[in-house]
């Protein structure tokens, strides 16, 4: 007789299932995104602190007469109540705790994307003018890589 091995996804009493985990996993990109995009300089304590408050207002407010709509009303397009009413809408209406947004923050942490504007380099004395460059560093606990994409040229650089 073949020993019992769960598969990937065990199902059953006190276990999520594959569609509730993909539906937690986008929560937390959107609450990711949100804190990207409406909470520069803040801590993940002060940015959940923050979306928690305003997913709270929305949900008293406006969402009682948008819950309905199958998509977001375009009067909140390219706005954090846009964010707010994806979040709303994958979990049914219900708002994470301060410490799940907390923990969805942090699980997003590692990786920081901007576009930034370097001073433009020295050469000859004079200042090249160019546009300014892309900037990626991805930080991990032992060190932080920096990639500059500048002019179509990709270099690299590892600082610890």
């Amino acid at each position: 007789m073949r020993p019992y091995r769960p598969g990937a996804f065990p199902i059953g009493a006190g276990h999520r299932t594959p569609a509730t985990l993909l539906l937690i996993d986008e929560r937390d990109r959107y609450l990711r995104e949100a804190a990207a995009r409406y909470c520069i300089g803040m801590s993940n304590h002060q940015a959940a602190d923050f979306l928690r408050g305003k997913l709270i207002r929305y949900r008293a407010a406006a969402w009682q007469r948008e819950y309905a709509a199958d998509r977001c009303p375009t009067r909140h397009r390219d706005k954090l109540t846009e964010i707010l009413w994806l979040i709303l809408k994958t979990t049914f209406d219900a708002i994470p705790s301060d410490r799940t947004v907390r923990a969805a923050l942090a699980r997003g942490r590692g990786v920081m994307i901007a576009n930034v504007l370097i001073a433009p380099a020295l050469r000859d004395g004079r200042a090249e003018k160019t546009a300014p460059p892309l900037f990626v560093a991805r930080a991990t606990r032992h060190r932080v890589s920096i990639i500059i994409a500048h002019d179509g040229e990709d270099h690299g650089e590892t600082r610890t």
